[in-house]
């Protein structure tokens, strides 16, 4: 236990430490040298363009963990920030994304089930590979019609969100575009049934 005469008193007077320096006080320090000086980092930045880079290619698990913590601390600033950006940079965040979804067709067919879930406030979310693993487990065909599902295959919950169904992975499957769009929210055995199966 630290004892009372250990404890000081920063400069400010505000605040208790151990040891040489007070964070508290460091920050404030900081945060008012940069409002006074607001173009110094991004002028510093534009006069060493491969540091950042080189910093986080060296620092990457460091990075990784203080980026994380830095989110989970702190969601408002991150979501006003990334609001601001995607305001700022509209063209570019549509790119971006159409690119992405070209180059992560799995994540982007778990995103989408999940994002619907969300919208109708289903339990569960589905997990990372799960196409993809359905399919290994179908053979790559389609759950109903039992043909080829190629590269345009849809997700679908067997038990329909509308009715209750759960947003994981035991209720789903992997259809065809045709069938998916013919099954839509009906019900598995009465979809079935309609194809004449479980007569």
């Amino acid at each position: 236990m630290v004892g009372i005469s250990k404890i000081k008193i920063c400069r400010s007077g505000l605040h208790e430490f151990i040891g040489t320096h007070c964070r508290e006080c460091q920050k404030i320090s900081i945060a008012a040298w940069r409002a006074r000086n607001p173009g110094y980092t991004a002028a510093w930045r534009a006069a060493n363009p491969g540091y950042d880079a080189a910093w986080y290619a060296a620092n990457a698990e460091k990075a990784a963990v203080a980026g994380a913590k830095y989110r989970s601390e702190n969601p408002e600033k991150v979501a006003a920030c990334q609001a601001a950006w995607y305001a700022e940079n509209l063209g570019r965040a549509k790119e971006n994304s159409a690119a992405w979804r070209l180059a992560n067709p799995e994540a982007r067919r778990i995103n989408n089930q999940n994002y619907r879930a969300l919208k109708k406030k289903s339990k569960g979310k589905l997990s990372k590979g799960l196409s993809e693993k359905l399919f290994r487990l179908q053979n790559g065909k389609c759950a109903c019609c039992k043909k080829p599902l190629g590269d345009n295959y849809h997700m679908d919950h067997i038990m329909p969100l509308a009715k209750g169904g759960a947003n994981e992975d035991w209720n789903m499957q992997l259809l065809t575009q045709r069938c998916n769009n013919q099954k839509r929210s009906k019900h598995p055995v009465e979809f079935m049934q309609e194809r004449g199966y479980l007569l």
